[in-house]
């Protein structure tokens, strides 16, 4: 079969045919210059409990910790307190990860580190469920142990269970890392004690902005430049997440989709006839410095379906100082309520002034039974799943698990249902996450000690793309109609950079009237078009299959590569992809 530039140097759309020249390559600086020719001449230790806790960021922000990632899809949504999980089910799930059978004895031993929120029931666990040797590893701010959650030892056991079939050497770590001052001190540990993978399975419904910035994704940041493979759930706050423009409409209410310029919430029928619900509001003025606040201030009310006020949430934001009753420093309202079945409606409130148009705001939902009527579709990633460097796991059989069209992610997609003895089941991004955690540190482990271990995001994918995987262990997560995604942009602010091309390629033209656009993303430069470019290229006359394959410009013309292959594609080719939904480009 002829590759596809000579199927379009053969068709009538084109008369001349331009080819990438073999050396492309790109900067920041958004200056390319790409050849054209004829198709004629084609070319630390832990204090005791008597000692003064370390507190990093003010006293408000230790109380509330990260936002729980380990919703399930039945009537409850909170982990099994007890219970061991399924041997069966880790027995088939290491057999999709390629875990086992053992093909090759482990060469080296990986270090990891497990951060969350607690780690209830662990002490019991080792020498059982988890290895004899885990080090519990408490924060500088005590977690109140009757308070504490189980969402640590279940990702730790579902972890070592995993590794200990596939003969793999490793070190477990449990790190507290409820609140921000514990979190902090975590990963200051895991840089100075040179950890080689975190796994953590949380994302934080505050302290970050989705696009890579705020005071939680700085606590990341120096591990993944310390080489540090930092593995994170998704979340799983899909269809439960509203994202838009802070914009003013009347008496001050934030302009917003629904009647009286609200997001609908539906409280369904639950066992106990009550919908639990947490509702956040938070704004994109999170800074790097936990110590710095805001000026800009909004409200958050819930109504009921006749308008009136069932509730508020009205802390006065402020940009320093000390702290003082119904005040906050950051940008950011939480309304716990007790609902029953029934329609509801959240509004916001503009408090002051400075707001400019690229001011946004988010509401997300947390609670069994409820459902946001108005959920922003392909948005509802959140810190530290959005930093750049980060892999990011998500839950391939759960609807819930979180996405971002604009930022491409998540990387992977996993399952995640998993059961105990007792019959419990319960799914979501955590668990995938944690089992990604188990094969990464699988393929380490088992590298000889002259290869380098992956220390990038980048080197983490094509280390994963290498080695086998059977067909049903993992999929993409496909983030537009046709294709999956796994790049996102380059700019802080989620929108994609133009670049600008000084020479015409003419036998691309074709993507170009389609509204194609090259852009920089965080795999290199793209070619992103509206519609599916296998589908223009068929209607060119161009007989293509292009299923599970990437369309790719390069020397020799247009051609094919496994979408596997993404994460490693080599400077001197360009792929044509379908653009996300709601792209942005940047207009500054």
């Amino acid at each position: 079969m002829r590759n596809l530039f000579e199927q379009l140097a053969g068709s009538k759309l084109f008369s001349s045919i331009c080819l990438l020249p073999f050396g492309l390559s790109i900067g920041l600086s958004m200056g390319l210059s790409l050849g054209c020719t004829s198709n004629s001449s084609a070319p630390t230790p832990a204090p005791t409990s008597a000692a003064q806790p370390k507190v990093f960021g003010p006293a408000e922000f230790e109380q509330l910790g990260s936002g729980s990632v380990n919703a399930t899809e039945s009537a409850s949504a909170t982990l099994p307190a007890s219970g061991n999980l399924l041997v069966s089910d880790l027995d088939n799930w290491a057999v999709d990860l390629g875990l086992w059978p053992i093909r090759q004895a482990s060469q080296r031993k990986v270090k990891i580190a497990v951060l969350d929120n607690g780690f209830a029931g662990a002490a019991q666990q080792i020498g059982r469920s988890l290895p004899a040797r885990t080090q519990l590893r408490p924060g500088p701010v005590a977690v109140d142990p009757k308070t504490e959650d189980v969402h640590g030892t279940k990702m730790a056991e579902i972890l070592a269970g995993l590794l200990d079939r596939g003969g793999v050497d490793y070190e477990l770590h449990l790190f507290s890392a409820f609140g921000y001052s514990n979190l902090k001190a975590a990963t200051e540990t895991v840089v100075r004690e040179g950890f080689h993978l975190v796994l953590y399975a949380q994302v934080w419904e505050y302290g970050g902005n989705g696009d890579g910035r705020g005071f939680i994704n700085a606590l990341v940041t120096p591990v993944v430049k310390a080489g540090i493979l930092w593995i994170n759930a998704a979340g799983n706050f899909d269809q439960l997440m509203y994202r838009g423009r802070v914009e003013r409409a009347y008496d001050d209410w934030a302009k917003l989709p629904s009647p009286n310029h609200s997001v609908r919430v539906r409280c369904d029928r639950t066992p106990s006839g009550k919908c639990p619900l947490r509702a956040v509001l938070a704004w994109n003025d999170f800074k790097d410095d936990v110590r710095a606040g805001t000026t800009k201030d909004l409200d958050l009310v819930l109504t009921d379906d006749t308008t009136r006020v069932l509730q508020s949430a009205g802390l006065r934001q402020r940009q320093d100082g000390e702290a003082a009753p119904g005040t906050s420093l950051y940008p950011r309202e939480i309304l716990e309520a007790e609902l029953t079945p029934g329609l509801y409606h959240l509004r916001v409130k503009l408090r002051s002034t400075d707001w400019s148009e690229r001011d946004e705001l988010r509401i997300s939902l947390q609670g069994d039974g409820l459902r946001l009527l108005d959920a922003t579709p392909g948005e509802s990633l959140l810190a530290p799943a959005d930093h750049p460097d980060v892999l990011v796991i998500g839950a391939q059989d759960s609807d819930r698990s979180s996405v971002s069209q604009l930022l491409g992610r998540p990387d992977l997609s996993l399952r995640s249902l998993i059961r105990t003895e007792s019959g419990q089941a319960y799914k979501g991004s955590s668990n995938a996450a944690a089992a990604a955690a188990a094969r990464w540190a699988g393929l380490m482990s088992r590298m000889n000690a002259n290869e380098a271990w992956p220390q990038t995001r980048s080197d983490a994918l094509r280390l994963w793309s290498r080695a086998h995987l059977p067909d049903h262990g993992v999929v993409s997560r496909p983030t537009t109609p046709s294709r999956p995604v796994s790049f996102g942009p380059t700019h802080p602010m989620g929108c994609y950079q133009l670049i600008t091309l000084q020479t015409r390629l003419s036998f691309l033209d074709l993507f170009f009237q389609a509204g194609g656009q090259y852009v920089a993303t965080t795999l290199g430069p793209k070619l992103l078009v509206p519609a599916d470019p296998w589908q223009l290229l068929a209607q060119a006359g161009v007989s293509v299959a292009g299923q599970g394959e990437m369309l790719i410009a390069h020397k020799t013309g247009l051609q094919r590569l496994p979408l596997a292959r993404r994460a490693e594609l080599p400077g001197d080719v360009l792929e044509i992809v379908q653009a996300p939904r709601h792209m942005r480009i940047c207009r500054f």
